[in-house]
């Protein structure tokens, strides 16, 4: 069985619009291009473990957040559509890019 010992990964704390995230990160290159892998109710970011590593692996920079109520990340609403959507946009702002492969379900 996999433990979050067995990822090759960086745990990140970021202040979004005052709204602590928690995601995971893993890169061969920093200057790869970017996929955000986005879990599904009711998870978290290991719901990727699997993908991380293939993924880092063919190229891409991933992250993996906590999305606003779950683990690591605050839990503080309101949980609209809306709102989950700035967030993420947020999010890819803080990691300095201008667009990102968006990977996500439910």
């Amino acid at each position: 069985m996999m433990t979050v010992r067995d990822l090759d990964v960086q745990h990140r704390t970021v202040n979004l619009r005052g709204l602590s995230m928690h995601y995971v990160t893993r890169a061969e290159r920093d200057d790869a291009p970017v996929v955000l892998l986005l879990h599904g109710f009711p998870e978290t970011w290991w719901t990727w473990r699997y993908q991380i590593e293939p993924l880092a692996r063919a190229g891409f920079r991933v992250g993996a957040p906590d999305l606003r109520g779950y683990s690591e990340t605050d839990k503080r609403g309101p949980y609209d559509l809306d709102t989950l959507a700035q967030d993420v946009r947020a999010l890819v702002e803080s990691l300095g890019v201008a667009k990102v492969h968006l990977v996500g379900h439910d």
